[in-house]
């Protein structure tokens, strides 16, 4: 390896192993080369290789030889040298970096003492420019994915299923409801490839669902099926496998999942939170026969039924009181703007009957109806607390 910028020159050209930079030299950050290994070059030349310290997450390479560089000239400074025997080509596709096509790649492996900082990496087949991208920082024996050039022979058409959610159990104790749904997203990848060499191949699927069990099925015309076991990466699952000549293929990934939620139908006393009966309506009434048809689960449909009449009935006792509380208004204006003492009297005697009817409405009826509500809505909490339920799919 070198440091530097420039071309690739005699001392690096003539090796037939993968070359690799390090990050930093005391004083700045370099960038990496890496070439592909070849039978057809011979061996590499001895160089004297500068001293390695680790600091931090990267080195300092400290040369035995000073060495100058004229202004506005470049060179490759010899630093290491290394075998990479447990790197290899590969293609890698991630839709992310490519809709529709892989990226020609080394899977690169660390295998030297110390750590490599960030870096721009060249790449050479043989003595062929091939491409160049960046190496992240990577530790003694940490890998990492080097893409450099795009494989124009090879097409990737990926299509998502829409994604199904159906719930799988219901149970309800103690005044909490409880729901498991089961959802499962499906994605296929269809893969055709006009290379004339077989070539590892990875595919990087970026989940729909979090903490998802994954299958994976690769498909060939005329070929059983066969499951693949993923690599699990943070948020994906890495697939790896052979990409035939001429290959046509189709990969589907199905991710399940069972979600859980719990529903809190009424608080730790009547007066403490809702009475949620709408949930036990839509998920048990309105969903399942089996469920609905209890006995218990009815008589707190009924018991909510009564609740609700009686809401009804206090508000149209408040609207009634505001109707009277109006009309008494309009009595009075009409008796002060004066008229007939017929008139007059017959004002009077209806502002004393809507007097005696607001009177009736606010110190016996409403009082009676919300007594009557309160006990409605103590025996619908004691009713969602014994309700005991349960059903799976």
């Amino acid at each position: 390896a070198g440091i530097g910028g420039g071309d690739f020159d005699e001392m690096s050209r003539g090796r037939g192993r993968a070359i690799k930079r390090a990050k930093r030299s005391a004083a700045a950050s370099v960038p990496v080369m890496a070439q592909k290994r070849s039978a057809a070059f011979g061996s590499v030349a001895e160089v004297q290789e500068a001293e390695v310290t680790e600091t931090g997450d990267f080195c300092i390479f400290e040369s035995a030889t000073p060495v100058s560089i004229d202004a506005r000239r470049s060179a490759v400074i010899p630093v290491f040298q290394t075998d990479l025997d447990e790197s290899s080509a590969v293609l890698h596709y991630r839709e992310s970096n490519h809709a529709e096509r892989p990226f020609q790649s080394i899977r690169f492996k660390n295998t030297t003492e110390h750590s490599l900082g960030r870096g721009v990496c060249t790449v050479y087949d043989e003595t062929t420019y091939v491409g160049t991208c960046i190496l992240p920082a990577t530790k003694p024996d940490a890998d990492a994915m080097l893409p450099h050039a795009l494989e124009t022979s090879v097409r990737v058409r990926k299509k998502v299923k829409p994604q199904k959610n159906r719930r799988v159990a219901i149970r309800v104790s103690e005044g909490v409801g409880y729901e498991s749904h089961h959802q499962t997203a499906k994605s296929q990848y269809l893969i055709n490839g006009s290379r004339k060499k077989s070539m590892p191949f990875i595919l990087d699927h970026d989940w729909q669902l979090h903490d998802a069990d994954v299958t994976i099925r690769l498909k060939r015309d005329n070929v059983d099926p066969i499951e693949l076991k993923p690599k699990e990466l943070k948020h994906a699952s890495r697939i790896e496998f052979e990409l035939l000549p001429n290959d046509k293929l189709e990969i589907t990934v199905v991710e399940t999942k069972v979600s859980k939620s719990r529903f809190n139908l009424t608080g730790k006393n009547p007066d403490h939170g809702a009475l949620r009966i709408d949930w036990l309506t839509r998920n048990v009434i309105e969903v399942n026969d089996e469920l609905a048809s209890d006995p218990a689960v009815r008589r707190c449909i009924e018991i909510q039924t009564e609740f609700d009449q009686k809401e009804t009935e206090i508000k149209d006792a408040g609207s009634e009181i505001e109707r009277l509380t109006s009309r008494q208004d309009r009595l009075r204006k009409n008796i002060k703007s004066g008229g007939s003492e017929k008139q007059t009297a017959r004002f009077q005697k209806d502002l004393g009957k809507s007097e005696d009817a607001i009177v009736e409405l606010e110190e016996v009826q409403l009082p009676k109806l919300k007594e009557e509500l309160k006990d409605l809505k103590l025996k619908l909490f004691k009713s969602l607390k014994k309700l005991a339920l349960e059903w799976k799919e």
